[in-house]
């Protein structure tokens, strides 16, 4: 089972001040994330582990970085696997484009480029969520990482291919670019759920009854 880099449940103030991510801090009243990301602790231990989006009906694990550098191919086989304290059913998110051939790295309203006009659930966090501005605008990068930890003013993979065989879609959190690359360069990946991951969290009792098996085992062996 993944152990991830989590923070603890603290007021929104103090959450605000004490999570920190690699090259962006939390900002206060940029983005929406204050009342739209919803703090949840799969296993009841007074850490964050995931953030529940109630603008895209979907869950972030809290940990930007859980997986590291890696291929697509690799993200899409880690992601798969996830286990977070016992909920499954995780994915990269998904970049949903509507044409090819139409990104555009100086004007905005296209499905990719800079400032695009998109479905993508990174690109609606980026500049939306977060509130961060895109380029060319002045002030683009990420200045806002909000409560999650780790997130990297890099490339982050999505679950999506393009029509070019060989390649996938990325948001590029260090200009809020919506592009595509290789499958094989090393990119970052982040793991999200469909849904409140709340609701498919266990009952605490039945994490009591895991711990008190593994404590009779332990038992079991030692007077073995």
């Amino acid at each position: 089972m993944l152990r991830i880099t989590r923070s603890r449940i603290l007021p929104s103030v103090a959450l605000a001040l004490t999570c920190v991510a690699v090259q962006a801090g939390p900002v206060s009243g940029q983005g929406t994330w204050e009342s739209t990301l919803l703090a949840r602790d799969i296993n009841f231990d007074g850490f964050v582990d995931a953030y529940y989006d109630t603008d895209l009906d979907m869950t972030w694990l809290a940990d930007a970085n859980a997986a590291g550098n890696v291929t697509w191919t690799q993200a899409m086989n880690w992601v798969a696997g996830l286990d977070v304290y016992g909920v499954t059913g995780w994915e990269l998110p998904s970049t949903p484009i509507t044409g090819w051939g139409r990104c555009s790295y100086s004007v905005g309203g296209r499905d990719c480029g800079y400032l695009p006009v998109t479905t993508s659930a990174m690109a609606h966090m980026y500049y939306v969520t977060l509130g961060n501005e895109g380029a060319p605008n002045p002030g683009a990068g990420l200045s806002n990482s909000g409560p999650f930890s780790n997130l990297q003013a890099r490339g982050y993979w999505s679950s999506t291919l393009t029509p070019d065989a060989g390649y996938a879609w990325d948001l590029y959190f260090g200009e809020g670019a919506l592009n595509y690359v290789r499958i094989g360069n090393p990119m970052y990946a982040w793991a999200t759920r469909q849904g409140d991951v709340a609701l498919a969290v266990p009952e605490p009792s039945t994490y009591a009854l895991m711990l008190a098996g593994l404590g009779a085992l332990v038992v079991r062996r030692r007077r073995a």
